[in-house]
């Protein structure tokens, strides 16, 4: 395919390709300009594009339609050995059959859902989310939810989910059975996290709130590429409702140096010695106050405690570099 004034052979990435392969293939034999940058790709896509660059258009006038031809088949052969379809539908349910449900916290379950083909890929973007649709008691019920499997991961889809006492859709996850299927649409969301889009990253999360934040943190500590520091400050009601402490310690194995995570709790348990603690305005103050501009935000709680954040960021003149999941 070309862009711009390059040509590119990208064989080597079909089974890479967030989007799925059917979209390279779909673009193979022809200019592909204006479709890549409606969809507004970035700078990561871009360098990645360079080491797939096979020439320029200057001095290929005549040899163009060959050359293309050629390429366009070697992608289509391609695709046929190592298809990798995007496994989920933006505009539409699809069901996926949940293979696994394991209780990994108090009132936590983590579920895995398997693909179709197990060569699929979600076509998810880092910090995207995706719907679960249910008939319960007779009604639709939609949520959204973040995945914690990295996009990356073929095959199957993992949700971490906290069940509350009044919570419908997550009471009805914790009582399906293996071998159920539940509706899925995605990818959702405009957000989408960019390899060392800032020196430092403050993930701030209450509760579920979690989720989101692990999605783009396991990122980040993974990528050998990404050299942004991450500081995560995360809320609980109790010990006993910190979800995903485990995989949040782990990262801070692998990448010490990369992630720093202090917890807060609201509601400590008697004798523990901890003091009930929350994102006042004078503790983000004290806590981040000293960080330098370049310097983004993230944040997802429960609405009280996103008003909260939001007025104490505000203060802090950070309000310009905030995203709210």
């Amino acid at each position: 395919m070309t862009y711009r004034d390059a040509v590119y052979d990208v064989t080597s990435y079909l089974s890479d390709h967030p989007g799925g392969d059917r979209l390279l293939i779909a673009a193979g034999g022809s200019d592909a300009t204006e479709a890549f940058d409606d969809v507004g790709h970035s700078e990561d896509a871009e360098e990645t594009m360079e080491g797939m660059k096979v020439g320029s258009l200057s001095g290929w006038v005549t040899l163009l339609p060959s050359a293309l031809l050629w390429l366009f088949r070697k992608t289509e052969r391609k695709a046929v050995e190592t298809r990798s379809e995007t496994a989920l539908d933006r505009n539409k349910y699809r069901p996926l059959t949940l293979i696994e449900k394991d209780k990994v916290g108090k009132n936590a379950w983590r579920l895995r859902m398997a693909f179709p083909d197990q060569r699929s890929r979600s076509g998810l973007a880092v910090g995207q989310h995706i719907s679960l649709r249910a008939s319960i008691a007779g009604k639709t019920v939609i949520r959204s939810y973040t995945p914690t499997s990295r996009p990356t991961h073929a095959g199957s889809l993992d949700l971490t989910i906290k069940v509350y006492e009044d919570g419908v859709m997550g009471n009805h996850l914790q009582d399906r059975s293996l071998g159920e299927p539940i509706h899925v649409r995605g990818p959702h969301g405009r957000f989408h996290y960019r390899r060392n889009a800032s020196k430092k990253l403050v993930c701030i999360a209450g509760g579920s709130g979690i989720t989101p934040m692990f999605n783009v943190i396991q990122e980040i500590c993974l990528d050998e590429r990404d050299h942004t520091e991450v500081i995560l400050l995360y809320a609980s009601r109790s010990e006993d409702d910190t979800m995903m402490k485990r995989e949040l310690e782990r990262l801070k194995m692998v990448r010490p140096s990369k992630l720093e995570v202090e917890y807060l709790v609201s509601r400590p348990a008697y004798g523990s010695g901890l003091e009930p603690a929350r994102f006042s305005g004078d503790y983000l103050a004290e806590r981040l106050g000293a960080l330098d501009d370049d310097t983004k935000y993230l944040v997802c709680g429960p609405d009280a405690m996103v008003d909260m954040v939001s007025e104490g960021l505000t203060g802090l003149n950070a309000e310009a570099d905030v995203h709210i999941f």
